[in-house]
């Protein structure tokens, strides 16, 4: 599971250290940046609004959500249908492992919200989960 109570301690400028997102960001990684930290500090960003009273009830919490979700089968057929697009290379993207990781791990920080993958992002790059 993931460790509800040290969300609250991330070492947020190690997330967002320059020489960090250069690598995937290029050009890219003021903008990147000045997204994820409005006012061009690590506390301004939605990582560091995480506050965790209750673990336990957080955690069953969040997996009452996850089961209450349809099945990855499901949600292709209904996307499929919709005519959206499934797999990275019906978007144009590589299709290698190695591009899908780093996509989920780096994704989340286009636009300053605070979601499960970006929490999970944080994570890894912090050591934590």
């Amino acid at each position: 599971g993931i460790p509800w109570k040290a969300l609250e301690n991330l070492d947020l400028n190690a997330v967002f250290a320059e020489e960090h997102l250069q690598t995937v960001f290029g050009d890219m990684t003021s903008g990147i940046r000045k997204e994820n930290m409005p006012d061009g500090t690590a506390a301004s960003s939605s990582l560091a609004k995480i506050r965790v009273e209750d673990p336990a009830g957080t955690d069953s919490a969040v997996k009452a959500l996850f089961a209450a979700l349809p099945d990855a089968g499901t949600l292709r057929a209904l996307a499929v249908s919709a005519g959206c697009m499934t797999t990275m290379e019906e978007a144009g993207l590589p299709g290698e492992e190695e591009f899908r990781e780093r996509s989920l791990l780096y994704a989340p920080y286009v636009r300053n919200r605070l979601t499960l993958l970006k929490i999970l992002s944080a994570c890894r790059i912090c050591g934590i989960c």
